[in-house]
């Protein structure tokens, strides 16, 4: 009879452990969230999922009826919803499938759940353009149904030449009027465009842009078009109307779940495992081993039931990463969260047995020294044992804060002793441009201080003014004032700043303080001393203005005074130990002297515009053929920045082809490897190994 009860005192201890861990991982919204952020599965999405040949070819596929090329899909994916938005939408799929499964709800609210998405798009657009909008609309069932209704009755209008908005009357020149005319048709067939050349010239002789855009448009909305975007709309309608399906055996997850979901079963479960062991040691006197004995029996329960629940249960992400077969990196993501989740439950669950283990052993102990005979002899192993364990730990806290550290420069040893030329470095093409600062048609996705963690040794910037509204509106150059007067409320968003900024050709398309990010990179430095970083400048901005944004961000001090050209370089252990770790070079100014040198006076480089990647080639590029550094440009230049094509140059197979290649054209081996998305693929790899 007794062995009976501690057998069913360890079975509610297992159920006790069972629910508890249900509690803190299956049921707790954002369990599943944190897992997908320790695989690095939200930026993994962007580096590896997107530019995989099987989503580029879906892409391609869905976007086919649409003028729009895939390239300014996946580059600016991670603006629009970026890892935080993703991981937003998730906890809150997760948290209404946890209550949809425990009977606290009766479906999943998609709209509610995709609402970050829509609030992520309207800080896109007031970004981009200040005022346009407010604030985020409410993503509601009838909002969307209503979204449905109005996109219809749009597209009906548009289709028979009919515009949402009136655009303001101009006056055009003659010469404005063919070119705009020309402008309008370039994309229609020479019949199409032959045939309203005519009736386009009287509207735009009239200044009536409304009229003009209305009968030109209905030609590019062919039926191909409209039936690719009405099946994109229905799509997404669909799946906003549509909720997360629930389990098959709804009836018994709610009986299992619920229960295993509320604290009543946590209370209820140990308080009959402490009667249970109660009544099996209800005798007066209870030897400690034989407490011991049903502390292990327990355990052992409880670590048996979880082997056979493990075995038993199923688990879809892994049955999902065997079934994708298109994709590789899919695959290893979804296997990767699964062995995340899996840790996460199991370490869980083992923590668990093990305080109830300790708990149950301290307990034994306990009636050992106070139960016992040998109670004295007890309190002096306890107390010799608490101090051993003291000086031992303070003597390893002194042995590890005295210790003497290893010399290293950009993270290894052996870089110390070689000169700054003599190494290589991982550089980010258009390094500010990255869609973790909002810039559209980003390069990169972490930011300067982002990918300096990520292993980035050298920065490519732009340094501009603020672009000005007479950059952006070319096409009204020869329209009179009043016409400017008209359009003045949609350029004064577009109106100049002052200062130097870090833009890639239109500021508006994003832009950050030179001085504001800069200092965050001398930030950086300061925290890590051991590195040796080079800022490679594109300068649409006086030699003057250059070393003032320097000396302003704090990095003057930092700086290293690169020698006379010829002379040889001094090693990066020099440079860390003077704390002079910042080279500052330009592509355009020619300073002579001091700490700002011209790029091109010591380097030389590979054509840095290339159109596919079998175009990328060793031909000599801007600079000197006898410079002692080398840039290898190592990016494709399509209408975006492509993801698909970083994760092709950057393979490491493609790259380490083409440095070998170089290397024996030019004889020289890479000082910097400049790439596009240097978190996809293996660039960094490539370079530790020239390192090597």
């Amino acid at each position: 009879m007794s062995w009976l009860l501690r057998l069913s005192a360890a079975a509610c201890l297992t159920i006790l452990v069972v629910s508890v861990t249900c509690q803190a991982t299956l049921l707790d919204s954002g369990f599943t969230a944190r897992s997908v952020e320790a695989a690095d599965g939200y930026e993994r999405l962007y580096s590896e999922i997107l530019p995989s040949r099987a989503v580029q070819k879906a892409l391609r596929e869905q976007l086919s009826g649409l003028p729009v090329d895939a390239t300014y899909v996946t580059s600016n994916v991670r603006l629009l919803l970026p890892p935080d938005v993703l991981a937003a939408v998730l906890t809150r799929l997760e948290s209404q499938y946890v209550q949809v499964v425990t009977g606290r709800r009766g479906a999943v609210s998609v709209p509610e759940v995709l609402q970050p998405v829509v609030d992520r798009a309207v800080t896109v657009l007031q970004d981009l353009v200040p005022g346009l909008v407010a604030s985020a609309p409410r993503l509601t069932p009838q909002a969307v149904a209503e979204f449905d209704r109005q996109f219809a009755i749009w597209l009906a209008d548009l289709q028979v030449g009919r515009l949402p908005v009136a655009l303001p009357s101009v006056t055009l020149t003659s010469g404005a009027v063919t070119q705009m005319a020309s402008v309008l048709t370039s994309g229609l067939s020479r019949p199409e465009a032959a045939s309203l050349t005519e009736p386009l010239f009287s509207l735009l002789r009239r200044g009536d842009l409304t009229g003009a855009l209305a009968m030109v448009l209905p030609h590019y909305l062919d039926g191909r078009f409209r039936a690719a975007l009405r099946a994109q709309l229905d799509a997404v309608s669909s799946a906003l109307y549509a909720s997360v399906p629930r389990p098959a055996n709804e009836d018994l997850s709610r009986r299992l779940l619920l229960p295993l979901g509320s604290w009543w079963i946590d209370l209820l479960m140990a308080v009959l495992t402490l009667l249970l062991l109660l009544l099996s040691l209800r005798r007066a006197t209870v030897r400690w081993r034989e407490m011991l004995t049903v502390v292990v029996v327990a355990v052992a329960v409880g670590a048996i039931a979880g082997v056979f629940l493990t075995s038993v249960l199923p688990d879809p992400l892994r049955d999902a990463s065997q079934l994708v077969a298109a994709s590789p990196a899919q695959r290893s993501l979804l296997a990767d969260v699964d062995g995340q989740l899996r840790s996460g439950i199991s370490h869980t669950y083992l923590s668990l047995l093990a305080l109830s283990a300790v708990a149950g052993m301290a307990g034994a102990l306990l009636l050992r020294a106070f139960a016992g005979r040998g109670r004295p002899a007890a309190r002096r192993s306890l107390l010799t044992g608490t101090a051993t364990a003291l000086i031992a730990t303070s003597a390893a806290a002194v042995l590890v804060a005295t210790g003497t550290p290893v010399a290293t420069c950009n993270g290894l040893q052996r870089l110390c002793q070689r000169g700054y030329d003599e190494v290589s470095y991982l550089a980010t093409h258009n390094a500010m441009a990255s869609s973790s600062r909002g810039f559209v048609n980003a390069d990169q996705d972490p930011d300067l201080e982002g990918q300096l963690d990520n292993g980035v040794r050298a920065l490519m910037l732009d340094f501009r003014y603020w672009t000005t509204p007479a950059e952006l509106r070319d096409f009204v150059l020869s329209l009179d004032p009043q016409t400017h007067t008209a359009w003045e409320r949609i350029l004064t968003p577009l109106a100049s700043r002052p200062g130097v900024w870090l833009c890639h050709n239109v500021c508006q398309l994003g832009a950050d303080n030179a001085i504001d990010q800069l200092r965050r990179v001398g930030m950086w430095l300061r925290q890590h001393p051991d590195a040796v970083v080079t800022l490679i400048i594109e300068d649409h901005v006086s030699a003057a203005d250059v070393r003032s944004t320097i000396e302003k961000a704090g990095l003057r001090r930092l700086t290293a005074t690169p020698p006379t050209r010829g002379a040889p370089w001094p090693t990066l252990g020099r440079m860390v130990a003077q704390d002079r770790r910042l080279v500052v070079m330009t592509e355009r100014a020619r300073p002579d002297s001091g700490w700002l040198r011209n790029f091109y006076t010591y380097a030389a480089e590979t054509p840095y515009e290339t159109k596919s990647a079998q175009a990328l080639t060793c031909a000599a590029g801007r600079g000197h053929a006898d410079a002692g550094l080398f840039l290898l440009n190592n990016w494709v230049s399509t209408p975006a920045p492509g993801r698909a094509a970083a994760s092709y140059v950057n393979a490491a197979g493609f790259l380490q082809r083409r440095i070998a290649r170089c290397m024996a054209e030019r004889g020289i081996k890479p000082t910097f490897v400049a790439v596009d998305f240097a978190q996809t693929g293996q660039a960094l790899a490539v370079v530790e190994g020239l390192n090597s």
